[in-house]
Parts: structure tokens; sequence; C-alpha cells
């Protein structure tokens, strides 16, 4: 039996009208004139649309109506499924009949692109009042989403340039390396993740007596902290493409950890490093594995992440032993007003002031209290939690972190308990596993690769001076002729092939994502309106491209005079 109180009225056009707890979904007189009003109203074109209550299906109708033909509404109703008769043409909608997060977030998620943020509620008359926690937190959810992408399109902006120069110039260090799948299933050991959360400070000393039986692994920032604890850690894991990152890295008095390395991680951090060196592809790499694959016949694994370094550490973790595995540290929240643990370089300690100008968003911590996180570290906590529904691994996954946010899927107990439980006398040969370097590219297979990459590239700037050239011609007529159009687009036939056998992705980014977003057809477009339009998008992809190989063109010689003083130097020896 339903919890609220349905009656259907018959409205005075003849038609049905439905009210719940007391509250008219639809008008009592001509619900469907109401229904074309309200949407033409609430249409906003360019946006995502989310209708907040289906009711009887009558706005949803007429909706669909405005919209233009390619985007399927989104409805999402808790009373859906107890109210009579709703009908839906799945080919138009998507229903999701609950405030269910991770279904909503994967349906918008799916159709926002280029990071976009353009996402428009329609909330139907009165489910506001009938759902009214229901629909506050589906205002929230829509604006973690908006969030999220408003950081990961920064991240991107702010790092496409770095990541482009380290893909490149790692290729010379993974001349001498090993690729992580040298040490997939190389342990049985439990491993213990080292954040650098402010929590991580109390659990120093327990990491310290337990350390000699297990294998511990530094997420970035964090070897600081352990070494001032006099904690060597076994491996350190690096992620983070900016020059700021080598901060962290510089002059570390290490004796035998190991660095496991993003391809995307600055450069300098491999160059500099003493020690052993592993390197993996980071998520959403796939085209980058798969030319290093084809290029120099390596294979790199790819390693799930996140927000944070901790999040490619988790997998790497599944991937080289079958233990169980804790985490310390993971506070992703402000414990007592401090960013990071002590002795890390970025340890800062936060007056009230100016924590009460940011925006928190409060969550469930690790004891169920409320505790205060921002969206930084939000995509974080929920990249650990979709990492864990997905099973990758069979290991047993612990937060012994004993303070911050609650990360649902992760096992909580205390780290002494962790440490009790898994005590036992160990072999050393069990920590000190030898790293099979079958995988290397060889510095003249380096040399080699990338003086054919600079020819491809000088080919396809060549090619794009045709298209900016061609494109500027239309000006005298302000129009594409048949003749333009037929040259354009055998160059980007051409363009498109030879994309697909460089290395152009991430620096190129950016360019797309402005591209896509600041070109659209404005509405009642004159046919001079919209040449200028396609003449402007036209120019701007052609001379972004030819930023972007210059960019890159100027790495790769960088690189080129690296390999080849390094190869003068072993003949030498």
């Amino acid at each position: 039996m339903s919890e609220y109180k349905i009656e259907y009225i018959q409205a005075k056009a003849n038609i049905d009208t439905v009210m719940v707890d007391g509250y008219l979904l639809h008008s009592k007189y001509n619900p469907l004139q109401e229904a074309k009003m309200f949407a033409e109203r609430e249409i906003n074109q360019g946006y995502v649309h989310i209708l907040f209550g289906y009711g009887l299906g009558y706005i949803a109708n007429e909706l669909i109506k405005l919209l233009d033909g390619k985007e399927k509404l989104i409805i999402i109703d808790p009373l859906f499924d107890i109210l009579d008769n709703p009908t839906v043409d799945s080919a138009e909608f998507i229903v999701i009949n609950s405030i269910d997060e991770l279904e909503i977030k994967k349906y918008l998620l799916a159709t926002l692109e280029n990071y976009e943020r353009k996402i428009k509620v329609i909330c139907s008359p009165n489910y506001d009042k009938i759902l009214q926690s229901e629909y506050l937190v589906l205002l929230k959810i829509i604006k973690d989403i908006q969030n999220t992408n408003i950081v990961n399109e920064n991240t991107i902006r702010l790092f496409s340039n770095f990541w482009q120069e380290n893909y490149i110039k790692n290729l010379l260090f993974m001349s001498e390396d090993a690729s992580l799948k040298a040490l997939q299933n190389a342990y049985t050991l439990p491993i213990v993740i080292a954040s650098g959360g402010p929590s991580l400070t109390k659990q120093l000393p327990k990491l310290k007596a337990f350390s000699s039986k297990c294998i511990i692994i530094a997420a970035g920032s964090t070897i600081n902290s352990l070494l001032a604890a006099d904690i060597e850690p076994d491996f350190i894991v690096t992620i983070d493409g900016s020059d700021e990152n080598y901060v962290h890295f510089k002059d570390l008095h290490i004796k035998s950890a190991k660095l496991i390395y993003s391809v995307g991680s600055y450069y300098k951090i491999q160059e500099n490093f003493k020690g052993e060196r592993v390197a993996f592809v980071p998520m959403k790499e796939e085209r980058l594995q798969k030319y290093i694959k084809n290029k120099f016949s390596t294979e790199i694994p790819i390693i799930f992440g996140g927000g944070s370094v901790a999040n490619f550490a988790l997998h790497i973790a599944t991937l080289i032993t079958s233990g169980p595995i804790a985490f310390i540290g993971q506070d992703l929240a402000y414990t007592n007003n401090e960013f990071y643990a002590k002795n890390n370089k970025n340890l800062q300690i936060i007056k009230e002031d100016v924590l009460n100008k940011r925006e928190f968003i409060e969550t469930e911590g690790y004891y169920g209290e409320k505790v205060f996180t921002t969206y930084e570290y939000l995509p974080m906590k929920e990249s650990f939690e979709a990492f864990i529904r997905a099973r990758i691994s069979n290991n047993e996954i612990y937060n012994c972190t004993e303070g911050g946010v609650k990360i649902s899927g992760m096992n909580q107990i205390p780290f002494d308990e962790f440490c009790l439980n898994n005590s036992r006398t160990l072999d050393k040969s069990e920590k000190n596993i030898i790293i099979n370097k079958n995988n290397l590219i060889g510095l003249s297979m380096l040399i080699n690769v990338m003086g054919k990459e600079l020819r491809m590239y000088k080919e396809m700037k060549a090619d794009i001076k045709i298209a900016i050239k061609e494109v500027e011609s239309t000006k005298k007529t302000a129009a594409f002729s048949p003749k333009n159009l037929n040259t354009l687009e055998k160059v980007d036939k051409k363009l498109k092939r030879n994309f697909e056998k460089v290395i152009l992705e991430r620096i190129a980014d950016p360019l797309i994502i402005d591209v896509m977003r600041n070109f659209m057809p404005s509405e009642n477009e004159t046919k001079l309106e919209a040449y200028e339009r396609v003449y402007k998008q036209n120019l701007a992809i052609y001379t972004g491209l030819l930023y972007v190989i210059h960019q890159t063109e100027a790495y790769i010689e960088e690189i080129l005079e690296m390999a080849k003083a390094q190869m003068e130097r072993k003949e030498n020896i």
C-alpha cells in the first residue's frame, strides 16, 4: 500500500489529473494546455534537461516536442511506479524511479560532453513540496557533477602541456626502466598505502614497527613524512605532471625504495631518482599504451586511478600482491584544520576565517559523524568507491585511517588490528624482489622512432597550411564552395590518419573542448552568420593544431638530444 494519498480527478477539459497528499500534479482545468505553457517557459536549448516529476506525463511529452530530437529527457520520479498508467516512450525518455546517485551520475556524465556543466533541472508543479528532501538531494547531486566537471576541465587545461612533454620525455627513462607488468603477482604480503592526510602522523610509530612485515607504498608527497619518521617505503608512486610536484622528490635520501611512475609524471623526477624505476600508463590513455606497444614492442599496463595518487596506488597494490591492503592517512577531509600530515611539504594549518570562506560538502565520517570535505576531494572518494564496486581484484581492502571521510566498500578496522592480524615472521626474499627488465625500449630504437615522428609532424604542418589557405580563400565569396569543401575533406582525412600514428591527444584536449563548445549555431542564424561561424571554427582548429604540433616538435627535439648524449656516454665508458 502506498504511503502517499493519491486521488485521480477528471479535469474540466475531460482529461485526468492527479492529486498527491493534497497537491495537484497537473491543472484541474486543462492539464495539456498548462503542460504546453510550462514546457515552453522552462526549456533551455543547449542544456541537458532533467524533469523532476513525471506525474501523468503531460509535461514530459511537451518537453520532448521542444527538444532537438537528439537529446533524451531524463526523468527522475520516486512516485513513478505508484502512479497509474504513466506511459513512457523509451526512445525519448530515460526514467530513474528513485534518487539513485550512481544511476543519475552515470547518465549525466555519459551525456555531458567536453566537461559541460549546462544542466537544467525542471521541477514539475508541487513535486518539491511532496518530495522536498529528495528534491534537495537531487540538486546537490547535480551541483556535485557540475563542480566535478569544473575540476576535471581545469585539470586538463592546467596540465595538458605538462602531460605532453612528460609522455615524450619519459620515453627516454623507459629505455632503462621496467614495466609495471614485471611486478604483477610478485608478492603475497600485506601492503600498507600511506597517504598524506593529517591523521597519518598518529599512525607513523605503528607503521615503523610493522614495516618489516609488509610492503609500504608511499603515495606521492607522503614520502617526506615517512622519511622524517625514519621509515623508508618499498615503493613510491608518482603521477603528478607539473613541475611543482618535483619539490617533493628533490634531495631524497633513499637506500632501496623503488619509484613507480606514471608516464605522465613530471620527467625530472625520474631523471633525478637514484633507485630503480617502474613505469605504468594512467587510466584513459589506451591510445598511449597502444602507441608504446606498436612503436617499441613494449607492454605497459594501464592503472585505474582518480583525483589523487592514492587512487592509482590502490590498483597498483592489487596488481602486485594477493595479500590484504590497508590505507592510512586517507582523510580526504580537513582533520584539525590541517591539509596534510606533519613533514609533508604541502602542510598547511588553515585558520577558521579562511575555512569559513571555502565551500564545504558535509558527508559521513569514518566514525559515522559528519565531516567536511570539498569538491577537490570528492572525486577521489568516489574513485575509491567505484574501484571497489567494480571488483577488479580479490584483495581484502581496509581503511585504517581512523579519521576523515567514510569510504564505502572499504572494511574499517583500527591500524593496530590490521598489523596484529598480519604479523608473521618473514623471509627476507619475500620483500626483496628482483625486477625483470625485459621490456626495454632501447636508445637506438627511441632515436629512430622519434626521428620518424618529426618527419610526420612536418608533413602534417604542410597539410594544415594548405587547409588554412583554402579556408581564407572563402572570404571573397563568404561561402564554402564544393571545391573548398572537397579540398578540406581530403586534408582532414589525411590529418586524421596521421593523428592516429602520433601522440597529440592530451595537448590537443583544450583545443577540442573550445572548438566543440564555442561554435554552436545560434537560434535563427542567417546564412552569413553560419558562414562566419564555420570560418572561425575551421581557423581555430587548424591554427590550434599548428600550435600543438610546434610544441610537440620542441619536446621531441629535446628528447633526441638527451638520448644521443646518453648513447655517447655509454659508448665512451
